[in-house]
C-alpha cells in the first residue's frame, strides 16, 4: 500500500483570514471586534483560541474552537480559495511553532496511480 502525505501550513495571518472567512459565513462563536491574537494549544488535540478586542473598546474576549469545528471552517476556506484537498483522505492537525499544519493522508491504489 502506498500513502501520500501532504502538509499545508497556515501562518497566524492565514489563520486570521480563515477566522474572518468563518465570521462572514455566520460563525457565531467569534464575537464582533478585531482579532488581536490567535493561540494554538494542546499539541495532541490542537485547539485554536482567539483573543478578540470587542468592538475596539479595549475589552478582550476569548473564543476557543474545538478541532472538528475549526477543521470544517478550514476545509471550507480551502475549497473557496481553490486549495486542493482530496475528499477521500484523512485530515489532521499539527502545531508547528506559531503555525497550524493541516496533514492530508491519502491511500493510493493502482487505479489512482495509473491515472497520474
Amino acid at each position: 500500500m502506498i500513502t501520500e502525505v501532504r502538509r499545508v501550513v497556515f501562518s497566524k495571518e492565514a489563520l486570521v483570514d480563515i477566522l474572518e472567512f468563518g465570521r462572514k459565513r455566520g460563525n457565531q462563536r467569534l464575537p464582533p471586534g478585531r482579532i488581536e491574537d490567535v493561540m494554538l494549544e494542546n499539541a495532541d488535540a490542537p485547539r485554536v483560541t482567539v483573543k478578540v478586542d470587542v468592538l475596539g473598546g479595549g475589552k478582550y474576549q476569548l473564543a476557543t474552537f474545538p478541532q472538528a469545528e475549526f477543521a470544517a471552517m478550514m476545509i471550507l476556506y480551502c475549497k473557496a480559495n481553490k486549495i486542493p484537498l482530496p475528499r477521500a483522505s484523512s485530515k489532521s492537525f499539527e502545531i508547528q511553532g506559531d503555525s497550524l499544519c493541516l496533514v492530508v493522508r491519502q491511500q493510493l491504489d493502482r487505479d489512482m496511480l495509473a491515472a497520474r
